[in-house]
């Protein structure tokens, strides 16, 4: 048992997450959007409003071919290490200094989703300011009904944080990370779940790293969300 994170790209335009953010029945339901996607969802008994979001999810993936494939799911629990490594804030917070607060940050600026001429208009797309708490654990809470498992926020990196987000992952370097692995290492850091090899973080960071390069060449955002 413990906390995962899955990484799932979606156009910040689609239907699917308009719905989850304006109506908070249908909202309950986006947790499951990666598993859906993927078919990984075998009830033969849906109720009307899980009917409804299968049939967002068939027409999401009419409308954007392949995008079941644009995931991440590490299923190690090795996200709070690997936001150890790219987050000056996480690290300050360990400390003692104010941070973005490894599991919970309620506190986060909740951001709904105002149109202006049927588009999405990101007001305040990032409170923290720190690229590498984006990158891991999103960077807007799009609405308070929108959670995941234990009732962590779902988080979201709209287009243009994604693009931010693949040019920083585009250059990092083994070297940037591993005076922070060996800090960790050396002091037992309480980060979430410890104990990882260097090349497995590095590995991750590099399949991050193609998934946000990807979803820049779709044009999507990154839906972020803990199970």
């Amino acid at each position: 048992m413990g906390l995962n994170i899955d990484y799932q790209a979606l156009p910040a335009e689609s239907s699917l997450l308009m719905r989850a953010i304006a109506e908070p029945e249908f909202g309950g339901e986006l947790w499951s959007l990666a598993a859906a996607l993927q078919g990984r969802c075998r009830c033969k008994f849906l109720n009307p409003m899980k009917r409804e979001f299968r049939q967002e999810v068939d027409s999401l993936r009419v409308e954007k071919p392949g995008i079941e494939n644009r995931n991440r799911d590490f299923q190690d629990k090795s996200w709070d290490v690997m936001h150890f490594l790219v987050s000056d804030l996480r690290r300050r917070e360990m400390d003692g200094g104010p941070g973005p607060r490894s599991l919970l940050a309620h506190d986060w600026e909740v951001i709904n989703l105002p149109k202006r001429r049927n588009k999405p208009k990101w007001a305040q797309p990032y409170i923290a300011e720190d690229w590498g708490t984006s990158v891991i654990r999103g960077s807007v809470q799009l609405a308070p009904h929108l959670i995941g498992g234990q009732g962590h926020p779902i988080r979201y990196n709209p287009p243009e944080k994604v693009q931010e987000c693949a040019e920083y992952l585009a250059l990092l370097e083994l070297s940037d990370i591993e005076p922070y692995y060996a800090e960790q290492k050396a002091w037992g850091l309480a980060v979430y779940v410890s104990g990882y090899d260097l090349e497995l973080l590095w590995q991750h960071f590099q399949d991050l790293c193609d998934l946000y390069a990807d979803a820049v060449a779709h044009c999507e955002g990154i839906l972020v969300t803990m199970y």
